[in-house]
Formats: C-alpha cells, structure tokens, sequence
C-alpha cells in the first residue's frame, strides 16, 4: 500500500469512517419487559433491545410495543458492536404508549385509555342525547300542563292532578352507566 492509501487508511481508523455506522437486523420477538425486548436471531435471543432509539425515550414520548412472536427490524445503533439495539420496525404492534408533558394515551388492540382511564368510559353520544331529549320532553309537558291549568277555587288541586295525570301516563327509566358509556374508551 502506497504512502497515500496509508494516510486515508489512518484517517478512517482516527475517524470511524472505516466502520459501518448502522446495522440492521430482522428479528423474531421472544419477549417484552417494559420499554425493551427480548429477540431471536438465528438460535441466538438478544434480550435489552430498546423499543425507542433515544434511551429514556418511551417516559416522556412514544413507546410500540410489538406483539409476541411478530417480526422487529432492529438497527445495532453502536456501530456493529451490539450493544445498543433499537427496534425501529415493526410486523404486528400490541399496543402503543404516547406521554406528552402531563397527558398520556395507551391504545391496545380492544381499548383506548386517555391520561389513566379514572374517570371511566366516554359518553355514547347519540344514547346520552337520546336519554336527554326524553327528559326534556317531559318537562316541556309539565310545563305545557301549568300553562294550561286555570286554578279552580276549592277543589283541593283536583284540576290540576287530572291534567297530570293524563300528561303523564309512563315514568322515566333511571339511565345506567351502561346505557351511555363507551366502555372500549377511557380517560
């Protein structure tokens, strides 16, 4: 090798140029132990593999979570050495995790929870109005019954509870939660 060839060889040593930057690898999930995972290569299961390239990256960002035995694209972040592994691929997701200063979403495969899910499920809309419209009929008919009434003088309010009675035929069914809530979305 000429003088030449030396010095660049040198250079790409002192620089890492001469290295390969990125690895990339197509993995079999094993498991799954909060923000890393556990994969197979071949016969070899790699456990530690960070679900977010930037460490720490999943506490106030986003964190996929790949489902059992789905297929991972992971890069080898530490130049061909193994020893920092991010998936950043992803065949078959089980639920993905988003925390945004002091809101959070967690969405599975059968639920939606928004900032922990306390305060139960989000209202069905068009049952909650429908609920709503049946309450407001019936006082819009209680006060059509005082508007209409003229008050007889003593007769004990007798008037008044005939046309009660006939405005009024059926009762209203208390609403249970079940008949509103949406139960598959949380906050």
């Amino acid at each position: 090798m000429d003088k030449y060839s030396q010095i660049a060889a040198l250079l790409r040593e002192i620089t890492g140029t001469g290295k390969p930057c990125f690895a990339f690898w197509l993995m079999e999930v094993v498991s799954v132990e909060g923000d890393t995972c556990s994969a197979r290569m071949g016969d070899l299961v790699i456990p530690g593999i960070r679900l977010s390239p930037v460490k720490k990256g999943t506490e106030k960002g986003l964190l996929i979570t790949p489902a059992g035995g789905s297929s991972v694209l992971v890069a080898d972040l530490s130049a061909g050495t193994m020893r920092e592994l991010a998936v950043i691929g992803f065949t078959e997701i089980a639920a993905i995790e988003l925390h945004v200063g002091e809101s959070s979403a967690r969405f599975t495969g059968k639920a939606i929870e928004i900032n922990g899910g306390s305060n139960n499920g989000l209202a069905n809309v068009k049952e909650l109005t429908g609920r709503l419209n049946l309450i407001e009929r019936d006082i819009n008919a209680l006060k059509s019954v005082f508007k209409a009434w003229t008050p007889v003088l003593q007769d004990g309010g007798g008037a008044l509870k005939t046309a009660l009675d006939t405005s009024w035929s059926s009762t209203l069914t208390e609403t249970r939660e079940a008949d509103i809530e949406d139960t598959k979305v949380t906050h």
